[in-house]
């Protein structure tokens, strides 16, 4: 005699309720039972849920859920946990409508059937079923089963979304169109994005999203892997107390202060900084007196003042609109706007405006990289 729901329902009770009396005494137990306990326990938990899965898929197929007071397979399942008294499961639920949506297919009767026997968790079945949404319409295979056991087989034994996304394009390029796989990448890579850096005004950090495709995303923990392996102290033998997340924010640092320093084999890379000093045109026309702000600044000594005599002829009101302020690199002997046998640079003498005319501005500009003083 077959038993009736009824009958289901009071053995689940029953069972429910003895194993929930055991578990708060478990002092009594030997260490070296445990072990079999939590096995026996997963076995459990596994047998239920593929009975669960198995009365949604039922539900869903005779259309109980649709002409609920929830016709939504996710909210029929959290109903289901309201009136058992029990916790809401929602990531539980949602597998359970990926999976139940994508069982209802001919093509992956494999899955459903795996899913019931508890060969295949709902987490594990709501991944599969994800992915054959989403090849099934790009990809010709003729028989799901043998695609469908590969994967079953790979989950169970562990594996993880991006396993299961790099045998997606391993499919794609085999049994997809010409060009399916490459519309793939070129959709991932023009999804690329990464935010502004925000100020959370919570906690007074800084914060970013960053979106990458595959294959930025293989450069980009390349390197951040290598910069950011914890180091032990060679003084004291002491490990890295530095976190995962704090050890990878200071290599993305450290790869910015890379891309800061100067180099001058890489265009672009960090310049030095420049500061610009602004010297009244009275000064320039005028020569370099004690009280001039050129002095002032220590950019002429004493000595050369009194080489150069009372008045400086290499200063003449001859700066126009058009002039560019000399440029110097620090007295390292260039200067951006200075040419041999024409001017000197900041660091060897006075500078010399070029082009001709009536002076054109009140002041001009000398730039120098690192100090003033």
């Amino acid at each position: 005699m077959e038993p009736t729901a009824a009958d289901l329902v009071t053995w689940l009770d029953a069972g429910s309720e003895s194993l929930l009396e055991y578990a708060g005494d478990l002092t009594r137990l030997g260490s070296d039972d445990l072990a079999g306990l939590a096995a026996g326990a997963a076995k459990i938990v596994n047998a239920a849920k593929a009975f669960q899965a198995a009365v949604v898929m039922e539900a869903r197929e005779r259309g109980v859920i649709a002409a609920s007071d929830n016709p939504k397979t996710a909210a029929w399942v959290e109903q289901s946990c309201r009136d058992a008294g029990v916790p809401l499961a929602p990531a539980q639920a949602r597998g359970l409508d990926e999976a139940s949506r994508t069982c209802s297919t001919p093509d992956v009767t494999r899955l459903k059937d795996a899913v019931v026997a508890g060969e295949c968790t709902v987490e594990s079945a709501a991944i599969i079923a994800s992915s054959y949404r989403r090849l099934s319409p790009k990809v010709d295979i003729r028989g799901w089963d043998t695609v469908l056991d590969q994967l079953i087989g790979w989950l169970g034994e562990g594996a993880t979304r991006k396993n299961i996304a790099e045998f997606e394009d391993v499919l794609l390029s085999q049994y997809g169109t010409q060009t399916t796989l490459e519309d793939e990448h070129e959709q991932k890579r023009s999804n690329r994005t990464m935010s502004a850096l925000s100020l959370n005004s919570k906690t007074g950090m800084f914060e970013s999203k960053i979106v990458m495709d595959p294959v930025n995303e293989a450069v980009f923990s390349a390197a951040l892997h290598a910069l950011s392996k914890p180091h032990v102290d060679p003084d004291t033998g002491e490990h890295d107390p530095r976190t995962p997340g704090t050890r990878r924010l200071d290599a993305l640092v450290t790869m910015a202060k890379h891309a800061t320093t100067p180099d001058k084999s890489v265009r672009g890379s960090g310049a030095a900084a420049r500061i610009i000093v602004t010297i009244p045109l009275a000064d320039l026309v005028g020569g370099l007196q004690k009280s001039s702000l050129a002095e002032q600044l220590g950019l002429f000594s004493a000595e050369a003042e009194a080489a150069a005599g009372t008045h400086v002829g290499g200063f003449a009101p001859t700066a126009s609109a058009t002039d560019m302020p000399t440029t110097c690199d620090g007295g390292n002997g260039h200067a951006d706007n200075c040419h041999a046998g024409h001017d000197q640079c900041c660091g060897g003498g006075a500078p010399a405006a070029s082009g001709g005319g009536a002076p054109a501005a009140s002041s001009a500009g000398v730039l120098g990289s690192g100090s003033a003083g």
